[in-house]
């Protein structure tokens, strides 16, 4: 009778959608201590632990998100009020980051991409300071409770995606050494690492390449680093925003409202799929004349989808 090997537990589980994420990173662990491999090791080790420092976190980890505010104005409360970074104190505003870094263990991410509704909220360290400074300068009759961000449950989703996606091509690699599917090398794991972890979708040791458009040059931390020119990996973060945004229009009761902001999406849409220079002033003109419907429509929820959308074209 022939023992399963740890490389064929693996590819098994990441192929099977019965399988959690998390259950096939402990897998790949098992995988990275069989193998000596201190790179596989890392990264899962990371994923399943959570990582301790926002500055370690790799970008596939680093999502677009809006901001928005509870509180009390007068004799009305406020319920996910959408809010610009520029509304914002100047000595909080420095703080925000351009996107919010998820440090949680994967397994509690996963459980986010659950959320009903479309989003989730995240508190932050500088949205609490910014909570502070507005309240010690307003009147007695405006109170902020709770300043926080919003990211989209399908943005969440797409992140476990990612991780999901380079395990099956860390195994589908490292299967194609050895049909018996036999423990690998460490030199040959520690390549397929670089290759589809690495460089693909992290930055979890010091060689790892960042995208970047039409803009050449070392960018990160490490010894020996290495730029790839592209954009690509933002596709996937602005499908899913649209998905949202069209998903937020339908719940729309008026129909007037609903059809303007479908046309407006659609022209959106147009503008995305253009090439040539003038692709950048119709993506601004466009979006903005969504997002002023948006505003005129005053649903929190759509004005926070299309303040996503923006956040990941820009």
């Amino acid at each position: 009778m022939t023992t399963e090997t740890v490389l064929a537990r693996l590819r098994a589980q990441a192929l099977d959608p019965d399988f959690a994420t998390t259950d096939v990173l402990r897998t790949a662990l098992a995988l990275g201590g069989e193998a000596k491999s201190e790179k596989l090791k890392s990264w899962a080790r990371q994923e399943l632990n959570g990582y301790g420092s926002p500055d370690n976190v790799p970008d596939y980890r680093r999502l677009a998100a809006a901001i928005a505010l509870d509180g009390i104005s007068g004799y009305s409360q406020i319920r996910g009020q959408a809010m610009s970074v520029w509304d914002l104190p100047k000595d909080a505003r420095e703080r925000v980051p351009e996107r919010l870094p998820l440090t949680q263990p994967l397994e509690e991410i996963e459980s986010l991409g659950r959320v009903e509704g479309g989003f989730t909220k995240m508190g932050h360290g500088s949205l609490e300071i910014a909570r502070l400074y507005m309240n010690r300068s307003s009147d007695s009759l405006q109170h902020v409770d709770r300043i926080y961000f919003t990211v989209s449950s399908a943005s969440i989703r797409a992140l476990v995606g990612r991780v999901r996606t380079a395990l099956v091509e860390l195994v589908t690699e490292l299967a194609a050494y050895d049909q018996d599917l036999a423990t690998p090398t460490t030199e040959a794991t520690d390549r397929a690492v670089t290759l589809f972890i690495n460089q693909g979708v992290s930055n979890v040791s010091d060689n790892y390449t960042v995208n970047a458009e039409n803009n050449q040059g070392v960018v990160g931390q490490g010894r020996h680093v290495q730029q790839v020119v592209d954009q690509s990996h933002h596709d996937g973060d602005v499908a899913d925003a649209l998905a949202t945004l069209r998903q937020e229009i339908g719940q729309i009761a008026d129909d007037d409202l609903r059809q303007d902001l479908t046309l407006s999406l659609e022209d959106t849409e147009r503008a995305l799929g253009e090439d040539g220079g003038e692709r950048g002033r119709l993506v601004q003109e466009r979006t903005g004349a969504l997002r002023r419907l948006a505003e005129r429509a005053a649903i929190p929820a759509l004005t926070v989808a299309v303040k996503v959308l923006i956040a990941n074209l820009s």
